[in-house]
């Protein structure tokens, strides 16, 4: 099995605690069974002030992603130490985080509208790259403002426009 990188510091107590001095177990079962147990605090911040939501997303574990967002408990519009929000770790790669955005989308507690620390929208930021296919899942999401307007005072129409996206200007509109 393979281990997620800085992901220790939230779990190693935990490893501790239920493998006793021999805890070698890899680092995605003591996840696991972290989100198995209910009175486990899963929003909690780590040493290095990330929530497990945001490492497992940024190390792309969509099993265990999947098993975390089944949790009610699960604050998904969670903002770590360094005030980023879940939008803020989603790379320029888009096309590898597609699953992941598409499995976000489906908690209705999900904050569509919500600004990252640089002023824009998850919706400002797929225009920007030019993301069809992802915009066009967020704008089927109920309460997905299109008119938003980021810190720099653009909305995803004028974004369109400048980058010359034709196609998603007329998705826009």
């Amino acid at each position: 099995m393979s281990h997620i990188p800085n992901i220790s510091d939230i779990t190693l107590d935990i490893e501790k605690k239920l493998c006793g001095e021999n805890h070698k177990l890899c680092k995605c079962k003591v996840i696991s069974l972290i989100i198995e147990n209910k009175e486990k605090n899963i929003n909690e911040l780590d040493q290095n002030g990330t929530c497990l939501l945001h490492n497992l997303f940024k190390y792309k574990k969509y099993d265990l992603l999947k098993k975390l967002m089944e949790r009610k408990d699960l604050n998904i519009n969670k903002v770590d130490s360094k005030k980023k929000h879940l939008i803020d770790i989603i790379n320029i790669n888009y096309d590898e985080y597609i699953d992941f955005i598409k499995l976000i989308l489906q908690r209705e507690d999900f904050n569509i509208n919500k600004h990252n620390k640089h002023g824009n929208t998850l919706l400002h930021k797929l225009t920007i790259n030019s993301h069809e296919e992802l915009i066009k899942l967020l704008l089927n999401f109920p309460s997905i403002d299109i008119d938003n307007i980021s810190e720099e005072h653009d909305t995803a129409l004028y974004l369109a426009c400048f980058y010359e996206y034709p196609n998603l200007v007329e998705l826009f509109l």
